[in-house]
């Protein structure tokens, strides 16, 4: 990165150091577009995760914006159950008939802790695996490493408490 994009950088660790203290490389972004993004020092990158798949049809894809501008007034973040949940539940029901009923939640945090919910009470289990390196959200309960001192797990972030490394 040019000196700019280091500048930004040193600011983003200070303000969101998880990853900075796992010892990970980061790439501070300035714009996406398509399957690229771009550092504040303008180079461009090929985006290999697809935004760990919250962008796996690109960035900025006119598709997306428009069906997110005709969603947008319709009033589907309000809290209210809408129509349009109903036809993707109805969809979704056929296309994988094996898999219902179907939960739509409103963030990835609450579908993680749905789900999580859901395992321990069909398991009757409390516990839970954890994996390191991969994505899970920012669920309490999922913010722990196995990688501590002899293999022992421990929290990952400030504030989670140490049960919840168990």
């Amino acid at each position: 990165m040019g000196q700019r994009g280091d500048e930004l950088l040193a600011q983003a660790r200070l303000k969101t150091p998880l990853a900075a203290r796992r010892g990970e490389e980061t790439l501070l972004v300035a714009k996406a577009q398509g399957c690229r993004v771009y550092d504040a020092d303008n180079v461009a990158y090929v985006d290999l995760v697809g935004g760990g798949g919250t962008n796996l049809l690109g960035y900025a894809n006119q598709y997306v914006l428009d069906a997110v501008r005709r969603a947008s007034t319709m009033g589907l973040a309000s809290g209210f159950h809408a129509t349009a949940e109903l036809e993707l539940a109805d969809l979704l029901h056929e296309l994988v008939p094996g898999f219902s009923p179907w939960v739509l939640a409103p963030s990835e945090s609450l579908a993680w802790e749905l789900a999580l919910r859901w395992c321990r009470r069909e398991t009757g289990r409390q516990r839970l695996v954890v994996f390191d390196g991969n994505h899970r959200g920012a669920v309490e309960a999922f913010q722990v490493s196995a990688a501590g001192p002899l293999g022992i797990s421990q929290s990952l972030v400030a504030g989670i408490p140490p049960e919840a490394a168990r």
